[in-house]
């Protein structure tokens, strides 16, 4: 969910703002129309007995549903429980089809007046999806918590201890929120800025420049004042607007998830300070699984559970300055008295925060034992010989949110765990070939994704998937859509650009392109991303695939070698250097390397012949050299992209079909399964091997479908 907010001015001279006390004049400027009929005494929680609301529609089974009538036509907004729900429901979607005096079952209120507010952040169509789904209300639940806090009385009275002016005033704008997808706070340690909130909130980054060369860093706050920095940058292979580093950190620290909704915020100083700024403030929405609400990370302390006598007891202030019913702390600053420490508390779970100056008697308490304690998200180490205030890691760290806990984990059988793992795979194009499918295995079991696709596929590939052609094949089983951390262009045929002939660079898909030779990709992987664990040789190409052996000229011979072969070698020596020990290297060979398969030609048998013998020898250099294993797998024929260019593919797959000890189709997906196999710790000591997944072809000697094996038993064992 992304939706972007208006301006609010608040003054810092007025008395902190409640939840359930918002200051019209402060809030709002949506005029309260008189009511047309009262329906309510004093609050929504009084409702007077009526005999009829206005949209609202009994139905047989005992429930009330909710319609409205827009533009001539019939809005149907769902069934609620009772006859308050729907009525209230046809209020809120009235406030958006509708003018501002039209008909209301209830009377505004000091809450209801903020939805105005509250739904100028969403189209129609995105509030009346709330309304139906149910969700309307805790997302409005959520929009005051947050508002509430953002008026808070912590910035207002850092701000008054730092400056000493307690007559300052700020301008408070809510930027933008985004809800995280898996990928945001899962594997990718990037978060995707919505390029029409990039432009226009964060400083201008040129998308036409090279690649990462137009980076900056950006400062924001969290509520507790600490500071997180991260890379800003844009992306030309995912066409995006990027936080990289720092943001994983952020992620770690804040225990994010996928559904949580993180807030932009700006404070800026318009009073008589001349030398006041603009401060941005970064903020998170946490969304319970349990009950599908949200709650804000500053209120999320009010819902623990707090026991005062200890809090008064590690903290030993004084009892003028402790607060009875104190149920939330965050240590913030210092005050230039040593002994003394600035605490944000509250007085009940429903105040707002105040900042008084406490002495501290008990200098032993650390800020971890504080964070244990209380539930505070984030906290300021203090020393108690110094003012200022130094940041600090301590305490428990969350567990990354790539290991997070349901997250892309096998369904069944023995576990396969990649997660905080780096995988490149070169030769994905489409969503139907095997490159594809290992990607997704791979991610499935937790690994980080990040593909090379041939230069001259590269606009077509992006396109459809950023067109969601490619979305339902992207899907995993958790739910969620795998995610490419980056797509390189990439030409294997070529190890630096000094290889690549004149007439090449000029071709139109190349020469837009840069950095697309394999020491190039493998040089920006390693400036982008530092280091892999995984390296996946999944390409092929034989110009004269379709010709027989006899007819193939040396030009086609050596191309298909090259492409299929060579290529392989040439991604190991370039990429092995920053693969991490113990990592995996997989390539993809065919029976063809020692089965006669006619149709298969064009040099191409010779080529997996080579590529399975090479294998052996990059086995032990690559193991010595690099501590890396390299595998392959001998995959059965399968119908994709690449595959169209052999003539008989069809047929290959029935003779298949007909053949195998296992007489069922081969899916892309077994072949990944056996990639993220070889890739994982589960075989670890594999090396120098090629695994065959082809039901079990490789073991035929003879086409049991053959007119004279006809009356063999074992045809028809029934």
């Amino acid at each position: 969910m992304e939706d972007e907010a208006s301006s609010t001015f608040i003054s810092f001279t007025k008395s902190p703002l409640l939840i359930d006390e918002v200051s019209d004049s402060n809030f709002s400027d949506y005029a309260i129309p008189d009511a047309k009929r009262m329906r309510l005494d004093h609050d929504l929680n009084d409702v007077a007995t009526v005999e009829k609301f206005k949209g609202v529609v009994p139905q047989q089974n005992g429930r009330w549903g909710a319609q409205i009538y827009a533009n001539h036509q019939r809005i149907w907004l769902g069934t609620f429980k009772s006859e308050k729900d729907a009525a209230m429901a046809y209020d809120s979607a009235a406030i958006k089809l509708r003018t501002r005096d039209s008909h209301r079952n209830f009377p505004w209120t000091r809450l209801s007046i903020e939805e105005p507010n509250f739904q100028s952040k969403f189209s129609i169509d995105a509030v009346l999806s709330m309304i139906k789904d149910g969700s309307y209300s805790s997302k409005f639940s959520a929009y005051l918590r947050t508002k509430s806090q953002i008026c808070d009385s912590n910035i207002q009275n850092l701000q008054t201890i730092e400056n000493g002016d307690r007559d300052g005033h700020f301008s408070c704008s809510h930027l933008f929120q985004k809800e995280l997808t898996p990928s945001d706070v899962g594997k990718l340690n990037r978060l995707v800025i919505p390029k029409k909130y990039a432009v226009k909130h964060f400083p201008y980054i040129s998308e036409s420049a090279e690649e990462n060369s137009d980076d900056i860093e950006i400062v924001f706050y969290d509520t507790s004042m600490k500071t997180w920095k991260f890379r800003y940058c844009y992306w030309r292979s995912s066409q995006s607007f990027v936080f990289t580093r720092g943001w994983n950190r952020f992620v770690k620290e804040k225990k994010l998830k996928a559904n949580d909704i993180i807030t932009f915020y700006t404070y800026e100083s318009c009073g008589r300070d001349k030398n006041g700024g603009t401060l941005i403030f970064i903020d998170v929405i946490y969304k319970k699984p349990e009950d599908d609400r949200s709650e804000s990370s500053c209120l999320a302390a009010e819902r623990e559970s707090i026991k005062n006598e200890q809090l008064q007891r590690e903290l030993g202030l004084d009892r003028e300055d402790c607060p009875i019913d104190l149920v939330a702390v965050s240590i913030v600053a210092l005050s230039p008295s040593p002994r003394n420490i600035a605490i944000f508390y509250k007085m009940s779970t429903t105040g707002a925060y105040y900042l008084p100056m406490c002495t501290l008697r008990n200098s032993k308490l650390s800020s971890a034992k504080l964070r244990n304690v209380y539930n505070v998200s984030s906290l300021k180490h203090f020393q108690l010989n110094s003012i200022t205030l130094s940041s600090t890691r301590t305490g428990k760290l969350a567990t990354s949110a790539m290991a997070g806990s349901n997250e892309h984990q096998p369904v069944s059988g023995l576990p396969i765990d990649l997660k905080g793992k780096r995988a490149f795979i070169a030769g994905v194009a489409d969503d139907n070939g095997y490159g594809w499918a290992i990607a997704k295995s791979l991610a499935a079991a937790g690994a980080e994704i990040i593909v090379g696709t041939w230069v001259r596929a590269l606009n077509i590939f992006e396109t459809n998937l950023q067109r969601g052609k490619f979305d339902k094949s992207r899907s995993l089983q958790d739910g969620s859509l795998m995610e490419f951390a980056k797509i390189y262009p990439l030409d294997v045929d070529f190890d630096n650009l000094e290889d690549v002939p004149e007439n090449i660079k000029t071709k139109k898909q190349y020469a837009v392109c840069k950095n697309w030779t394999v020491q190039e990709v493998a040089e920006s992987v390693k400036k982008d991303f530092g280091t892999i664990d995984i390296l996946v040789h999944s390409l092929a190409n034989g110009p004269e695939v379709s010709k027989p052996l006899l007819e193939t000229s040396r030009k086609g011979y050596l191309a298909a070698f090259s492409a299929s072969s060579y290529s392989y070698i040439s991604l190991l020596k370039h990429f092995a250097p920053i693969m991490n020990p113990g990592g995996s290297s997989i390539s993809l060979t065919y029976i063809a390397s020692k089965r006669i398969i006619p149709g298969y030609g064009g040099g191409m048998s010779s080529a997996k012949a080579a590529l399975e013998s090479d294998l052996r020898v990059l086995a032990f250099e690559v193991g010595r050299k690099n501590k890396v294993r390299v595998n392959a797998i001998s995959a059965g024929p399968l119908r994709s992209r690449a595959s169209k260019a052999v003539e008989y593919i069809d047929s290959m797959i029935d003779y298949s079909l007909a053949n195998a000890p296992l007489q069922k189709p081969l899916s892309a997906e077994e072949v990944g399964n056996a990639a993220a196999f070889l890739a994982s710790p589960l075989a670890s000591a594999i090396t120098g091997s090629v695994i065959c997944v082809d039901n079990g072809l490789n073991t035929m000697g003879v086409g049991v479908d053959s007119p004279t094996l006809k009356g063999l038993y074992l045809l028809n064992p029934n």
